[in-house]
């Protein structure tokens, strides 16, 4: 009885403190979703807004959240950048940076699983950009080094668009 107890435990914390991040397929939906509607998905998984900028005739919105962000500085887990139009969800893009390797490769897998496919990839800027299309969407994804006095590691980014627009204004 008490390793039934002590399994049930394990697996809710387990839940509880991975559950409370997203998954490719979580994020990748939210390029659809109205402002609203991601805020509220965003913020009832812990992400914190930390800065949005209005959208206007000329420019898109923006909206940037943090997970477990640091109350001393502006370190964080992960960012989204949710870019949207209210006129026209084709528009909408989600970049989301994550700081961990366990989740880049989470990710990797994931977008492997779902069927997207390595167009081309290429160095930049000393960092490596791979750009994955399928099911009409283009899914760009960033690894950068970064040093310091603390040693080296390395942010991943996943950059989620419509193919058409990704033509039109990243290629």
């Amino acid at each position: 009885m008490i390793k039934h107890f002590f399994t049930i435990v394990f697996i809710f914390f387990t839940n509880a403190s991975f559950g409370q991040n997203l998954t490719l397929d979580q994020v990748i939906g939210l390029r659809t979703k109205s402002l609203g509607i991601v805020e509220e998905f965003l913020t009832s998984r812990n992400w914190e807004m930390i800065t949005a900028e209005d959208e206007s005739k000329e420019l898109l919105g923006e909206v940037y959240f943090a997970y477990k962000k640091s109350t001393i500085d502006d370190k964080a887990e992960s960012f989204i950048k949710f870019t949207y139009s209210t006129r026209d969800n084709f528009m909408n893009r989600v970049d989301i940076q994550i700081n961990t390797l366990n989740k880049y490769k989470s990710f990797m897998t994931r977008l492997k699983a779902l069927g997207y496919n390595l167009k081309y990839s290429k160095g930049k800027d000393g960092n490596i950009i791979k750009v994955y299309k399928g099911k009409g969407l283009a899914i760009e994804v960033l690894s950068k080094p970064h040093s310091s006095d603390f040693g080296t590691s390395t942010t991943y980014s996943f950059f989620i668009c419509e193919i058409g627009l990704y033509y039109l204004k990243y290629e």
